[in-house]
């Protein structure tokens, strides 16, 4: 019954302005994508690109980039997508949201801390009740922070390692030795060995 429904509506379809064609061949590609099938998913985006090349064709199609971990050709269907749209249309707030939000993920996981908290902060102007953007946005601030403070860290080895370290290096020799004559004075002495 149900292929018979769906069969119906894609010859119904048919004739249709593109519009309708496009949206069941995205609805297609989701459907294979969330089944884990990629190659079906591009496709059936690819085909709806096709029909009229609308935004949220390209934004399908960087999702399943995404999802087979395609960052670079996620990143520039994104890019697409949000080209294609008007930034101030309160229709399209939504897939801006999801375009910006998903860049940011892409960024984060790249260990670009900084750009993922840019572009949190913008899809937060989207739409400032998403609390995943409210949240990965403070975890990109942790971490672009956490970096920060660990950098000094690794400037001052580099000193050692070039000898502008030395007093430092020989401050920690000294403590190594006197904790070591401190043990060697609280051990108890064997006594007479026979």
């Amino acid at each position: 019954m149900r292929k018979l429904l769906i069969a119906v509506l894609v010859v119904a379809c048919s004739g249709c302005a593109g519009g309708v064609r496009e949206k069941l061949l995205i609805m297609e590609g989701n459907f294979h994508l969330s089944s884990g099938r990629y190659n079906q998913a591009i496709a059936a985006y690819m085909n709806a690109l096709a029909l009229s090349g609308t935004p949220y064709g390209e934004f399908a199609l960087g999702t399943a980039y995404l999802a087979m971990n395609e960052d670079a050709a996620a990143l520039e269907r994104f890019d697409k997508a949000k080209r294609g749209l008007a930034q101030n249309s309160e229709k399209d707030r939504e897939l801006l949201y999801r375009i910006v939000y998903n860049t940011g993920i892409i960024y984060f996981e790249a260990g670009d801390y900084g750009e993922a908290a840019g572009a949190f902060r913008n899809a937060l102007q989207y739409d400032s009740r998403r609390a995943g953007a409210k949240r990965n946005l403070e975890l990109s601030l942790l971490s672009l922070s956490r970096d920060a403070a660990a950098a000094p860290d690794a400037s001052r080895m580099e000193n050692v390692e070039s000898g502008e370290g030395d007093t430092l290096l020989e401050y920690i020799r000294q403590k190594e030795r006197e904790r070591w004559k401190s043990r060697e004075e609280n051990e108890p002495s064997p006594g007479m060995d026979y």
